[in-house]
C-alpha cells in the first residue's frame, strides 16, 4: 500500500458488491450521525449512558471506541422504533 488512491481505484471499488456495501454503510453512518447529534443536543443525559456502554464494550468485549455520535444515532432509531422515551 502506497497510501495513494487514484480515481481508477474508486471506480474499481464500485465494480464489486463489497464496494457498494461500503457506500451504503457510509451513507447509513452519515444519517445515524445526524440523528445522533440531534439526540445528544436534545437529551444530553444520554451521553453518560453512551460513555458507560462504550467503556463496557472496550474493557469487557475488547471493542474499539469508534463513535459516540453514531452510537447516539443508533440509540435514536432504536428508541424511536420501540416507542420509548428518556423521561
Amino acid at each position: 500500500a502506497t497510501g495513494q488512491i487514484q480515481f481508477k481505484d474508486l471506480i474499481d471499488a464500485m465494480k464489486t458488491p463489497a464496494g457498494w456495501i461500503a457506500v451504503v454503510c457510509g451513507i447509513l453512518v452519515a444519517i445515524l450521525s445526524k440523528h445522533g447529534v440531534n439526540l445528544l443536543s436534545s437529551t444530553p443525559q444520554v451521553t453518560v449512558a453512551l460513555v458507560i456502554g462504550t467503556i463496557i464494550g472496550v474493557v469487557f468485549l475488547k471493542g474499539v471506541a469508534a463513535g459516540p455520535v453514531i452510537a447516539a444515532g443508533i440509540t435514536y432509531y432504536l428508541v424511536t422504533l420501540l416507542n420509548l422515551s428518556f423521561s
